[in-house]
């Protein structure tokens, strides 16, 4: 067998050998060398078989294999061949072999970018150097979300789309009720190729119907002329109508307070109560503070002023933080008179009140006549209930005559109460 001979060198990592036997056998072949992968050529001619051994523990029957080395290192590579040659006998089969010694190496790290899908792919790189750079796509909106559907509104929100490289110049939403043809549509960021960014990330949209299922869909333009168009789709229902309460009623309690109550239509949160004098100019006063939370349908107003005529409007929320989930207008009114006094049936009370002068800057003169014998509590209190004055009478008959002194508190309003076996009389003094 004669030496390897180098042929040539394809590159960095590939090299070329050959070897052939002496002329008693035909075997011969090469190998070329890329780092620890080798390629085997099987150049003997009339040959039967023939069987590699890489010299590592594997073989092959391959004409022409290729085998990856695991580990770099020099390596005794055989060929054995059987052929057929005639003799004066005939043909008979004889085997031969050739061989050489390899030497295998790891390949030098090629770094570069080894996503295919990246624009600067580097086919020869064995290490990734995060250089990898890829198409810019301005995408479609993502996060699309819904928030604070109530019966005739709904708010739509999205992610910024805007980075460093997509700047948005439009974006459109269209919507409409379910089995419909025509759509409405919201646009923001109007007209396309104003050259000013698109910022928004939500819009609200009025005047919807309530209990009613839509769908919709967004469409998007960039300012570098990529347009995504309708996506982004889904379907949402609106809340039922705020339905306000109804068959509101007002009973004076006594000759300070009136009772209001109503009935429910549907479910809701609360009830606002608004009063005032039903005289001109005057100014409304809620009943209840913000409002009269379900479930409970009645509610008391104290303070009011005897003899005094009132009217009462109300409006209904369905969301307990209150806002716009509301019934569609204020109700009313409700007239109702305050009386002067409550009497009992079959029993009497006191007559000829009269507190004077009124307004006074400090001495109010109150009289009064009780016509049957009974237990009375006259007292004076102020506007937030607190008593400053007060007599209790038993067993009193006949006239009654008072002056009281208030020329040491707060100037303001007040109101005399005057109760009796069979009933509360108010009446409203000022002291100035």
């Amino acid at each position: 067998m004669k030496s390897i001979k180098k042929i040539f060198l394809l590159s960095a990592f590939t090299m070329i050998y050959s070897f052939n036997s002496n002329a008693q056998c035909p075997a011969s072949g090469y190998w070329s060398i890329n780092g620890l992968t080798v390629n085997f050529y099987n150049t003997s001619y009339s040959f039967n078989s023939s069987s590699w051994n890489f010299g590592d523990g594997n073989t092959s029957n391959a004409t022409n294999p290729t085998h990856i080395y695991t580990n770099p290192g020099s390596y005794y590579v055989t060929l054995e061949i059987s052929y057929t040659s005639q003799t004066l006998y005939g043909p008979f089969t004889y085997w031969c072999t050739v061989g050489g010694t390899i030497t295998v190496s790891a390949p030098a790290n090629i770094y570069g970018c080894t996503d295919p899908l990246a624009t600067n792919y580097n086919t020869s790189a064995t290490i990734d150097d995060g250089s990898c750079s890829y198409p810019v796509t301005c995408g479609v909106i993502t996060g699309v979300n819904l928030t604070d559907v109530i019966h005739d509104r709904s708010t739509f929100n999205w992610d910024n789309m805007n980075d460093t490289s997509c700047s948005v110049d439009q974006i459109r939403i269209q919507y409409r009720e379910l089995g419909t043809s025509s759509y409405s549509t919201k646009t923001m960021g109007a007209p396309v190729g104003n050259n000013a960014p698109c910022f928004n990330t939500s819009k609200r949209i009025l005047n919807l119907s309530p209990s009613t299922q839509y769908e919709y869909n967004f469409k998007i333009w960039y300012q570098d002329g990529t347009i995504n168009d309708w996506h982004a789709g889904g379907t949402f229902t609106t809340s039922t109508v705020c339905d306000n309460v109804t068959n509101i009623t007002a009973s004076p309690q006594n000759s300070s307070s009136t009772q209001f109550c109503w009935e429910e239509v549907s479910p809701y949160s609360f009830v606002r109560l608004q009063y005032r004098e039903d005289t001109a100019g005057s100014s409304f006063s809620n009943i209840g503070g913000m409002g009269v939370m379900a479930p409970t349908l009645c509610k008391t107003k104290n303070g009011l002023t005897p003899g005094t005529n009132y009217r009462v409007m109300w409006r209904t929320w369905c969301n307990p933080s209150g806002g716009p989930y509301r019934s569609a207008q204020w109700d009313g009114p409700v007239l109702w008179s305050q009386p002067s006094s409550i009497r009992v049936e079959g029993g009497t009370t006191i007559n000829n009140l009269d507190v004077y002068p009124n307004p006074s800057r400090d001495i109010f003169n109150v009289s009064f006549t009780s016509e049957d014998v009974q237990d009375l509590d006259v007292r004076i209190i102020n506007v937030i209930g607190e008593v400053i004055y007060t007599e209790n009478l038993n067993q009193f008959v006949g006239e009654y005559t008072k002056q009281v002194d208030l020329s040491t508190y707060t100037k303001g309003v007040y109101f005399l109460e005057i109760i009796t076996n069979y009933g509360v009389i108010n009446k409203k003094i000022i002291l100035q």
